[in-house]
């Protein structure tokens, strides 16, 4: 079960960015709501969107986004609604293979805890980064940057309930599929929330 399900998350590096090429180009952000809109794009536009996400993420970040059409790096617009729709394909899957790596016998209590309390936030998540599309389409910047930070807080919530079952698991000694599937989860997670953020470096990067 658990190969399945990391085999399935891996395809989504790949699925996904042919999905979201279909996704029409829009015009160029710009000053509204008081928030400066970059006018980069292509390249120095994704180096600055990837900028200060953490010294040893830039590289997977930078890479993420240069998957994305030519016609969407450029402009910010078209880029930050990439980004967005990238998080929400994987958000909508993850949920998907939570629910049947759930029904694995013999979980531990906190792990099975743990994915309870993920399904629900990528659930949210999936929500609000509708809603932040939406609104970055709408050119309401200041409530897509709401949202999108919104979203970050339910992946650390997720991820702060995986490291407490990760502790318990250390000190029983536990190996097998459930600490690989915490890995992976946590390794989803670390890159969702720095693309979220890159989201967030676009729509007020210089």
């Amino acid at each position: 079960m658990l190969t399945k399900l990391v085999f399935v998350l891996t395809l989504l590096f790949g699925v996904s960015a042919a999905s979201i090429a279909a996704v029409r180009p829009h015009l160029p952000l710009y000053l509204r709501h008081g928030l400066k809109i970059s006018k980069l794009s292509g390249e120095p536009l994704i180096k600055a969107a990837c900028q200060g996400i953490g010294d040893n993420e830039t590289e997977s970040c930078v890479s993420t986004l240069q998957s994305a059409p030519s016609d969407q790096q450029a402009n910010a617009n078209s880029l930050a609604l990439y980004t967005l729709r990238y998080v929400e394909n994987h958000a909508e899957t993850i949920v998907a293979g939570i629910k049947n790596f759930s029904t694995v016998p013999d979980v531990a209590p906190m792990l099975q805890s743990a994915l309870t309390d993920c399904r629900e936030q990528y659930t949210s998540i999936d929500d609000l980064i509708e809603t932040a599309t939406d609104a970055v389409e709408r050119n309401n910047y200041a409530d897509a940057q709401k949202f999108i930070n919104a979203a970050i807080s339910s992946i650390d919530v997720c991820n702060n309930q995986l490291q407490e079952s990760s502790t318990e698991e250390q000190a029983e000694n536990r190996q097998g599929e459930s600490v690989d599937m915490e890995k992976e989860l946590k390794k989803y997670n670390l890159l969702h929330r720095n693309l979220l953020n890159a989201a967030l470096n676009i729509l007020t990067v210089d």
